[in-house]
């Protein structure tokens, strides 16, 4: 992207957009669906997003993600909307996939510690569900003080 449509994206006038439209990048597992709505914009704010948006913008406005991807990609930016998000504000996480890796790491921490009771032979004792338990929300270290 051209130093001075970069330049231009990173305008002031512009920010309000594309923090909001971070967030949502990043709850929204990066994909550019959805609408979101921009409030409190100031005048130069709403100038700003006027030209860009090619269409009259009030002190709030509600902005269709696919089509700003479609408008980004056909203007001298040459570049969709996350990466142009990427480029103004920072990478944007995907919160979806992070916290489904989460998921899947602690399951298989849970799996690997019921097995490692079952080979110790501790399976079978009364505390180990529990401790399993505790384990599994907390962590072993809070999980031993809790048996302690």
């Amino acid at each position: 992207m051209p130093a001075s449509v970069l330049a231009y994206l990173r305008s002031p006038g512009l920010m309000p957009l594309w923090t909001s439209v971070h967030s949502r990048l990043s709850r929204n597992g990066r994909v550019a669906s959805g609408r979101l709505t921009v409030t409190e914009l100031d005048f130069a704010q709403r100038d700003a997003l006027s030209h860009l948006l090619k269409q009259v913008v009030g002190p709030q406005h509600r902005v269709d993600l696919a089509h700003l991807n479609s408008l980004l990609l056909e203007s001298a930016a040459g570049l969709g909307l996350l990466d142009v998000v990427e480029a103004v504000v920072g990478p944007v996480p995907d919160r979806r996939a992070n916290a489904s890796a989460a998921r899947a790491h602690r399951t298989l921490l849970r799996e690997q510690a019921s097995a490692a009771l079952s080979v110790a032979g501790l399976a079978d004792r009364s505390w180990a569900p529990t401790w399993i338990d505790l384990a599994w929300r907390h962590g072993t270290d809070q999980a031993a003080v809790a048996l302690g």
